[in-house]
């Protein structure tokens, strides 16, 4: 539900929380929420990101991940000498071994497979580091 009551703080200071109307309340929470927010990251030396904005970063890196698999495959199939048009089979087929790579690593990564190299980072920053046809069909 969209809050339709000013965000400058201002306007509830001078009352007593028990006087703000409900639009003022809520409005007062999400801005003592963003304020928390901001206090938790200055701490930990972060910026803060809504789940919005976290979850579009993550599928942007996906996709990049994914491209760069794709590049790699097609790369190493020989598909991109010649100076000839890629066909769309050809695409598809190089995104759907880049999407096996990166579900392979991903497996392998909650596997436990080398987690001292992996503290603290994600599957994604390490998909597409092996070869491309390594065991993966």
């Amino acid at each position: 539900t969209p809050i339709h009551a000013p965000v400058d703080p201002a306007v509830w200071k001078a009352k007593k929380v028990k006087d703000l109307t409900r639009a003022e309340h809520k409005a007062r929470q999400a801005w003592t929420r963003e304020q928390r927010a901001l206090k938790a990251a200055k701490r930990a030396g972060g910026v803060p990101m809504s789940k919005k904005e976290r979850a579009k970063k993550r599928a942007d890196k996906k996709m990049e991940v994914q491209k760069r698999l794709t590049q790699q495959v097609l790369g190493e199939s020989g598909a991109r000498e010649g100076g000839k048009e890629l066909t769309k089979e050809q695409l598809n087929d190089a995104r759907r071994q880049a999407r096996k790579l990166m579900r392979a690593a991903k497996k392998e990564t909650k596997r436990g497979a080398g987690k001292r190299e992996l503290a603290g980072r994600d599957w994604l920053s390490f998909a597409g580091r092996s070869e491309v046809g390594g065991g993966v069909a």
